[in-house]
């Protein structure tokens, strides 16, 4: 009987809260968050080393978890690679519709753990753990043998963090290496920041233009609904905030403002879109995914429905034809993929 396994095709972390966030190359490319039933799946399939389908679902079912429960489940962690296709759940591609070889591969670069502002509802523990000259050179190595092996040509290069522009220096340095290693293998290198818009500077944004970066920067809301992201002594973010986006227009950098929508924050995003409207920027709203100690969810869906689907309904029937480019993040946790109200290319679904 064909059995199911953890595959060694992806990576994990674990977070403070006890849960996992995992990335598998070989899936959506995209890290998600276990939490839950889905962890406890995923916990004991480590641990069991494989089992089939069947005997999965018993083992489940006196932890409240059922069939249909433990098969979406599963679905989900094989479609992300971490969960091996040898027992089939999944429909299996006609071999005329066979997926093509990738022709891009990009990659998040976690250049530090620390950060200037402590937000509310930040899962990454603060500290002194820049990324090394030798970790880039490693990095390196190994990502022009995929790319010869795959024979990609193109490679998008994501700086993260903590706050990335805290190791400005080191950024800069990362940058030069790449382009002068893929300069020798013809590969071109698109880059991005996310970044909380506190320590631009003109040198910075230069830096950004010469460089083609694309930026995005974090804001929750217009004045107290942004109040989730301060400074570890309380003090709002805000104002400096605006002061980074000036400096981004001067430079005609025109940034993704990502919100992270919340309980606190979500009667202030028609504010935030008619801000966002009239500076010409695009918003990317991201659910909260934080989580109460006995693991619902701290986002209130009842309040969401009642306050957000308005507003975008609101935003999209708008006769102002210079509305701004919205998306709307897919909420996932304990293994479903729960989409909420995605807006796409102004059709509200």
């Amino acid at each position: 009987m064909n059995r199911l396994q953890i595959t060694k095709d992806f990576v994990q972390q674990s977070l403070p809260s006890g849960n996992v966030v995992a990335y598998g190359p070989k899936g959506s490319a995209i890290p998600f968050v276990l939490t839950d039933k889905a962890l406890s799946i995923f916990r004991f399939l480590q641990k069991i080393g494989s089992i089939d389908f069947k005997g999965l679902t018993q083992h489940m079912a006196p932890s409240g978890i059922t069939p249909e429960e433990v098969r979406h489940i599963v679905e989900d962690l094989q479609r992300e690679g971490v969960v091996s296709k040898r027992d089939i759940l999944l429909p299996i591609a006609p071999r005329d519709m066979a997926i093509s070889p990738p022709s891009a591969l990009s990659f998040w670069i976690h250049v530090t753990s620390r950060c200037n502002l402590c937000c509310d509802y930040c899962y990454i523990v603060k500290k002194k753990d820049d990324m090394t000259a030798e970790t880039l050179e490693s990095f390196l190595g190994m990502l022009i043998k995929t790319c010869e092996v795959q024979k990609l040509k193109t490679v998008g290069i994501k700086f993260a963090g903590g706050e990335p522009l805290l190791c400005f220096p080191f950024m800069r340095h990362f940058v030069k290496r790449v382009k002068a290693v893929f300069a020798t293998a013809n590969i071109r290198a698109v880059f991005s920041v996310i970044t909380n818009g506190t320590l631009l500077t003109p040198k910075i944004c230069r830096f950004l233009v010469e460089e083609g970066f694309w930026v995005s920067v974090s804001l929750d809301g217009i004045g107290k609904h942004n109040k989730a992201r301060h400074y570890p002594n309380g003090q709002s973010s805000f104002y400096r905030v605006v002061l980074g986006l000036d400096m981004l227009a001067q430079y005609d950098i025109r940034p993704l403002i990502l919100t992270v929508v919340t309980n606190d924050n979500v009667h202030g995003l028609s504010a935030l879109c008619e801000v966002t409207r009239m500076r010409g920027l695009k918003l990317d709203l991201i659910l909260c995914r934080d989580v109460n100690n006995d693991g619902s969810i701290v986002l209130d869906l009842q309040l969401m429905t009642q306050a957000l689907i308005p507003q975008l309904s609101n935003w999209v029937l708008s006769s102002k034809e210079d509305l701004p480019q919205l998306g709307v993040s897919t909420l996932k946790l304990n293994g479903k993929h729960q989409k909420f109200a995605p807006l796409v290319e102004g059709t509200l679904h």
